[in-house]
């Protein structure tokens, strides 16, 4: 009786395990239906995400493109070139397939490319930015892990590239232009002389068709092609090119502007300049005849003479004159070691300041001498002139008007000294005589307007 309860006992364990292992593979059955039916609703969901993000760009992006799809690598590209009627635009499909060859990666990635049209900014020219946006597929995310403008392309309204030189008259002249108004801005952003250099050959090698541009806000945006001290770009205000640049191509504001810088420049004028004051015995009467008269001047001190004469200085300021800086003690500036050089000239500026409140940034060299080293080791302007009344030499009344009368043109600089009672009692001979010929007179500021840059020699309104 107890074998067979024994045998009883075994055969239930038997059965118990028999039922327990069932119940196992029953679960892990279910288990991996549940895995396997989950990852074939995820691989749906993933693979319905990616065809809805296919078709959302297709609903955006088909009209006036051209659609191009392929593989390349483990790389899904879909590409939608411009069309321009039926023709696609070949430079911007240039630049995608170049960076399709260049750059894209070896991934399971979805990769568009594509153009966003941006706001025109110059007159029959459209802007497009050419835009690559990458999808990572190796997650069940489809998350966007890049958002690229690779160029921004300027067409004309057939759809052919528009390149820098098509917006001058004179390329060549609007070249050495830039080139000069591109060493102005990177001197003013402190940069080293040979990190300027390298910015300004990248630019010279290149021809001005090839050049990377924009045009905004009134301003002419230059790309370098290498980055110097995190400069990304360049800025140049599009009125220093008034003289070169195609006008037909100018929108609203910057229209206006152009029309209005040629009107000043078509009107007659000069700037009267006087230097080596203030003197208290002559100064003061070159004041009131500007004053009769109605004029503005420009008179360049010598730092030795501001202590005394700060009265006059106020009044020349108060008057409308704009006052520079002639050294402290008329040197020959390029004679001087560059630390003495600019000393004459700090030391002046510092005067000025503690009599006007500020500096008006113009700097005349005493004799015309100066360096390149000078000029660009200081933040300031520096006006010559092209008519030397030469009454330093004769002084003699007559002699001051024959040599103005000889020199002068429209946009004028005339170099003058204060310090002669013979200059000063031919100051009223001079003005009826330019009055006479339709010259009106204004400040060298006025003059040379938005010309006017640091570290720059101005000989006239032009040069």
């Amino acid at each position: 009786m107890d074998k067979s309860r024994a045998k009883r006992v075994e055969h239930d364990k038997v059965r118990m395990s028999l039922i327990a292992l069932v119940a196992i593979f029953s679960v892990s059955i279910c288990v991996l239906g549940s895995i396997i039916g989950y990852k074939i609703y995820t691989k749906q969901s993933f693979e319905q995400k990616i065809e809805s993000l296919k078709k959302e760009k297709d609903d955006q992006l088909s009209e006036g493109n051209q659609k191009d799809h392929f593989r390349k690598g483990q790389a899904e590209v879909i590409a939608y070139y411009p069309l321009q009627g039926e023709q696609v635009i070949s430079s911007i499909k240039g630049i995608m397939t170049q960076d399709i060859k260049d750059n894209l990666e070896d991934k399971e990635n979805l990769v568009f490319y594509y153009t966003e049209k941006q706001d025109s900014t110059l007159k029959g020219i459209v802007n497009r930015s050419v835009m690559k946006q990458v999808y990572d597929l190796t997650s069940s995310k489809v998350e966007e892990t890049e958002k690229t403008s690779l160029a921004k392309v300027h067409l004309t309204e057939d759809g052919k590239p528009f390149t820098l030189d098509q917006l001058f008259s004179d390329p060549s002249k609007a070249k050495e232009q830039l080139l000069k108004e591109i060493t102005t801005f990177l001197q003013d952003k402190k940069l080293e002389q040979e990190k300027i250099d390298q910015v300004v050959k990248g630019f010279s090698d290149q021809d001005l068709s090839a050049w990377n541009f924009d045009y905004k806000d009134s301003q002419i945006i230059l790309y370098p092609s290498q980055s110097v001290e995190n400069l990304d770009e360049i800025a140049l205000p599009v009125s220093s090119f008034f003289e070169v640049i195609q006008s037909s191509y100018l929108l609203d504001k910057d229209a206006e502007l152009y029309k209005a810088y040629y009107e000043k420049k078509n009107r007659k004028v000069v700037a009267l300049t006087f230097d080596d004051g203030p003197n208290p015995a002559t100064t003061n009467q070159a004041l009131d005849t500007l004053s009769k008269y109605g004029i503005k001047a420009t008179f360049f001190v010598l730092g030795k003479n501001v202590s005394g004469n700060e009265e006059i200085l106020k009044r020349m300021k108060s008057d409308g004159h704009a006052i520079g800086n002639h050294s402290w003690s008329h040197p020959v500036l390029s004679k001087l070691s560059l630390d003495e050089a600019k000393k004459q000239i700090t030391d002046t500026e510092d005067a000025l300041t503690k009599v006007l409140g500020s500096s008006s940034k113009l700097m005349r060299p005493p004799y015309g001498a100066i360096t390149d080293d000078i000029r660009n080791s200081l933040d300031l302007s520096f006006i010559m002139w092209d008519v030397d009344s030469l009454d330093w030499k004769s002084k003699n009344e007559a002699s001051i008007l024959t040599e103005i009368q000889r020199e002068v043109k429209n946009g004028s600089i005339i170099l003058m000294h204060d310090i002669h009672a013979e200059t000063v009692n031919a100051l009223p001979k001079v003005i009826d005589y330019l009055k006479g010929q339709g010259y009106d007179f204004v400040t060298v500021p006025d003059l040379l307007d938005s010309r006017l840059k640091a570290h720059q020699l101005y000989y006239d309104r032009d040069q």
